[in-house]
């Protein structure tokens, strides 16, 4: 049974409301509890425990719109987005009001651990390793943020070459302002 959207809607800005730490965000209860967690590899909705199987894997119940772009593509509104937030005047974009990506509010885990669900780096066998493609970032005021999220999930890279997997809007693979040890694709 898929979720209605609206419903989907309802339950995801309950999550994304909590600003509190681990332990004091609610854990949301799967439609379907033997399904595959978010970021399992799946063949079809039922196969998850969210009932949402995108680009073969399993989504958390955060993603609302299967129309959407991925994360870290460019944007201009949050309905080009599959999480349904185009990130726009961030540090990751040099504070740019006019420059968005697809990006996802991560809270309630910040560290990155919620982040994974998108996936992770390959070895050079393509089997995934330990390390996710994406990170939870917190904004950074000083590099031009405005937004008033508490930390989103930003494209992590080793060199600009895996930024461009993204968009081409990213010239530049560095540690963020903030200090965060991960590198992460930059638009300046």
């Amino acid at each position: 049974m898929a979720l209605s959207p609206s419903l989907a809607m309802l339950l995801a800005l309950a999550l994304v409301a909590c600003d509190k730490t681990d332990q004091e965000c609610p854990i949301p209860t799967p439609m379907n509890p033997t399904g595959g967690e978010p970021g399992a590899a799946c063949q079809a909705d039922g196969d998850c425990q969210f009932n949402v199987c995108w680009q073969n894997l399993c989504r958390a119940i955060d993603f609302v719109n299967r129309d959407g772009k991925p994360l870290g593509a460019e944007c201009t509104a949050d309905a080009d987005c599959g999480y349904g937030w185009c990130y726009k005047g961030s540090s990751i974009t040099g504070g740019d009001k006019d420059l968005g990506f697809c990006a996802r509010r991560c809270s309630c885990d910040y560290g990155g651990t919620g982040c994974s669900d998108d996936g992770f780096f390959l070895d050079e066998s393509d089997r995934p390793t330990t390390e996710p493609l994406f990170y939870c970032q917190r904004p950074s005021v000083s590099g031009g943020s405005t937004d008033q999220e508490k930390a989103f999930c930003a494209p992590r890279c080793e060199t600009v070459a895996d930024c461009a997997e993204y968009s081409d809007i990213y010239t530049v693979c560095r540690a963020p302002d903030t200090g965060t040890p991960k590198k992460l694709c930059h638009v300046k």
